[in-house]
């Protein structure tokens, strides 16, 4: 029992890690978005974002091609995204609606904690996560989300500390509370919406 529940936690730990992998390519649109303006960046999202559904929406609709992916990448795919939406949906819907509604460096902030901080909270987590919080979340992935994201927001320029630290205090919690909203939509929309509410002097 004890080797068949290593074997599951390794499995899933690949798994995990097959898809942050995947995940952190997404760090090349605050990246891409640092040096280029909006007029050139939110195009390029907005159209991978319509790839993105589109593909998710087809595999969800036609069940021989969703059986055939299975085969090759099931593993990448949580068991709530077998009947929704996967979060690499989500995300690419998230950074365009930061793009279009946010300051850019908070879009840009905001996005980097959505792919680097989720990235450590779910790797820190899963390896070393003892404290849960709710379902397979943990005081110890939490908290590698909160340091991860604040080193981050310290290189983030155009933004006062304080408002970076609110950032990162609030990111992390909406990481770490359950909702039926996926986590990579709410993290950005509502981290970057209290942020940018704060830095207007609401």
């Amino acid at each position: 029992m004890k080797t068949q529940n290593r074997d599951e936690k390794r499995y899933s730990m690949i798994g995990e890690i097959k898809r942050k992998s995947i995940h952190f390519l997404v760090l090349a649109i605050p990246i891409g978005y640092y040096f280029l303006p909006k007029v050139i960046v939110l195009p390029i999202i907005a159209l991978i974002t319509a790839g993105f559904l589109m593909f998710d929406i087809f595999r969800l609709l036609h069940i021989n091609f969703w059986t055939w992916l299975q085969k090759y990448m099931g593993d990448i795919f949580r068991e709530h995204e077998h009947f929704k939406l996967a979060g690499s949906s989500y995300i690419m819907v998230g950074a365009t609606i930061s793009v279009v509604v946010f300051n850019k460096y908070i879009a840009i902030l905001v996005l980097s904690f959505t792919v680097l901080g989720d990235i450590a909270a779910a790797l820190i987590g899963k390896r070393f996560g003892k404290h849960k919080i709710w379902n397979q979340k943990t005081i110890e992935g939490s908290l590698a989300f909160f340091i991860v994201s604040f080193i981050i927001s310290l290189v983030v320029p155009g933004i006062p500390l304080y408002i970076k630290i609110i950032a990162c205090l609030i990111a992390t919690l909406v990481e770490s509370l359950p909702s039926f909203i996926d986590d990579n939509l709410t993290i950005p929309l509502i981290a970057g919406g209290i942020a940018q509410l704060i830095w207007l002097g609401f």
